[in-house]
Parts: structure tokens; C-alpha cells; sequence
């Protein structure tokens, strides 16, 4: 799982979606919408009793970029050995919403406060107890599912590694998606008024 993780950390730096040197509140915004997007496609693939293999494996892509851009370290080792609890799916559901709510109070403080590296440390404690208390429980629909974190995230890692784009606003648009030659004509007409202002 380290090793797979250690790739998608460098799959997220290659595609700037993190910036080791410091935490860019545009990229952590956008990267937690993203979370919420996923949590939105597991929520839908265990009301329909489906096998949510994929969509924990992309909720689980989205925490660790996210926690690579907060400066986060996640150690997955503790994830092992079967159930932690038996509670229903749907209950679990509801574990994750009120750690992604918790959590959204932080991000909009990150967000909001521009000056905000010397309340940093302090919310990456708390933020990093929301994240594992979604991992947590993402862990315990796994084992429900008999499906490992591994696989899970294998399985979107693979999708992933080839796609190629590019970061606009915060968010990463894929060469695949219809706006992306508009994005990459504003972004060139940007350069172009950056350098004819420089």
C-alpha cells in the first residue's frame, strides 16, 4: 500500500495538484469539492447495493492528495485485520458526512484566511482526525464489501497514471473533458498578458 500510495502522491505532484514548499488554499478547496463529489458516487453505489470498489478507491485518491496538499502524512498500516465494526452501510455513510462536514469548517478557514500558516499546525491536527475518521470508516465499508484498500485504490491508480491535463482555478481538467482546449487557450492568453505586462 506504500508503494502505491508513494505513486499517486508522485502522479499529484506531476500534474500539480499539490505544492510540497507550501499549502495553496485554492488547491485544498478544490481537491476536498472533488472528495465530496466521490462521497457522492459511494453514497449512490451502496444505496443501490452495489460493489463500491471503484468509488472507495476514489474517495481513498482524493484523501491522500488532499492530505499530501495539507501536508498530512497517512499511514494505512493500522487498516488491517478485518471489521473494526459491524454497524449498517448506510450508518456508515452517515460517519463519513459528519467527518466531511467537520472537516469543510477547516478547509473554509484555510480558504478564507490568507495569512493562515501560523494557525496551520494547530488545524492539521484536527484536520487530520476528520481524515482518518473518514478512512476509518471507508475501511469498515471495504471489509463489508470483502474488498482491501489496496485493490481499491489500485484499481482508479490505473485509470489514472496515463491521463494527462492541466490545473485551472484549482481544479484539474482532464485532456479527455470538452472545455479542455478552451482552458488551455485562456491559460495561453494569460501567459501572453503576464509576459506583455512583465
Amino acid at each position: 500500500m506504500i508503494e502505491l500510495q508513494n505513486k499517486i502522491i508522485q502522479w499529484a505532484d506531476e500534474k500539480g495538484l499539490s505544492n510540497p514548499s507550501s499549502v495553496d488554499s485554492e488547491l485544498v478547496t478544490s481537491q476536498y469539492l472533488k472528495l465530496l463529489d466521490k462521497f457522492g458516487d459511494l453514497s449512490n453505489s451502496i444505496l443501490k447495493d452495489k460493489s463500491p470498489k471503484e468509488e472507495i478507491g476514489e474517495c481513498l485518491l482524493s484523501i491522500i492528495i488532499l492530505s499530501t496538499q495539507l501536508n498530512v502524512e497517512l499511514d494505512f498500516s493500522q487498516f488491517k485485520d478485518g471489521l473494526l465494526d459491524k454497524e449498517d452501510k448506510k450508518k456508515k455513510l452517515l460517519y463519513i458526512t459528519k467527518a466531511l462536514g467537520g472537516l469543510s469548517e477547516y478547509i473554509i478557514m484555510l480558504h478564507n484566511n490568507q495569512n493562515f500558516k501560523s494557525t496551520l499546525k494547530v488545524l492539521t491536527l484536527v484536520i487530520e482526525g476528520f481524515i482518518y475518521l473518514i478512512i476509518e470508516q471507508l475501511y469498515n465499508l471495504s471489509q463489508i464489501y470483502n474488498l482491501s484498500f489496496e485493490e481499491c485504490l489500485q484499481l482508479v491508480y490505473d485509470k489514472i497514471k496515463n491521463i494527462d491535463g492541466v490545473i485551472f482555478e484549482g481544479a484539474f481538467i482532464k485532456s479527455s473533458d470538452p472545455m479542455f482546449q478552451t482552458v488551455c487557450a485562456t491559460l495561453a492568453a494569460r501567459r501572453v498578458h503576464f509576459y506583455n505586462n512583465f
